[in-house]
């Protein structure tokens, strides 16, 4: 199980992570930095989508998570090509959330996408290894998602795999015992332009 554990956290995302406070539940108000990379120093976006965003509820909506941009970033260490994802989330649940196990996972081709790490000094303004891995009950964070992007312009799926639970998990405290398969998993697609 520990494996599973440190398998889920080392294939999942490097986080910048922006806390923000005030924001209600299903409040239509987003960040507005978080979208637009000319306030935010962020790289100008490349590839745009579909103009959706993905989108996600758990628990009748105690836990919510959406993307707020969906851009191609700059080439990180390796000259890959990456694309970042901003996500929003609301924990209303009684529980503190590990963010790890509830963003969704990128894929194209039936490949996940790696994470995107940078050199110092060419990561995307406001970037952090060391951001926070949790978001406590009542709290909203703003959350970037940097990926090496494997296909360039061609759709990425974004596979729902959370694990999001209010019940006592003091013996599975990262909620792995409650993942049941990719067949349950919710698929939504990002068509690039």
């Amino acid at each position: 199980m520990v494996g599973l554990v440190v398998a889920a956290l080392v294939v999942g995302v490097a986080f910048v992570v922006v806390r923000s406070r005030g924001v209600e539940p299903g409040s239509t108000t987003a960040n507005p930095t978080a979208s637009n990379p000319a306030t935010t120093g962020a790289p100008k976006p490349r590839a745009t989508g579909n103009g959706e965003q993905y989108s996600a509820d758990f628990l009748g909506g105690k836990f919510h998570i959406e993307s707020t941009s969906i851009v191609q970033g700059p080439k990180d260490k390796d000259g890959a090509d990456t694309i970042l994802v901003t996500y929003r989330i609301v924990n209303n649940t009684s529980k503190t959330q590990v963010v790890g196990m509830c963003v969704p996972r990128l894929e194209q081709k039936g490949s996940e996408f790696p994470r995107a790490t940078f050199k110092s000094g060419e990561e995307p303004e406001g970037y952090d290894y060391n951001s926070p891995d949790e978001i406590k009950p009542g709290e909203t964070l703003t959350v970037m998602g940097a990926y090496k992007y494997l296909y360039v312009g061609e759709p990425v799926t974004f596979r729902t795999w959370a694990h999001i639970t209010e019940e006592d998990t003091s013996d599975d405290p990262w909620g792995v015992g409650q993942e049941d398969g990719k067949e349950n998993d919710t698929l939504w697609v990002w068509q690039p332009s």
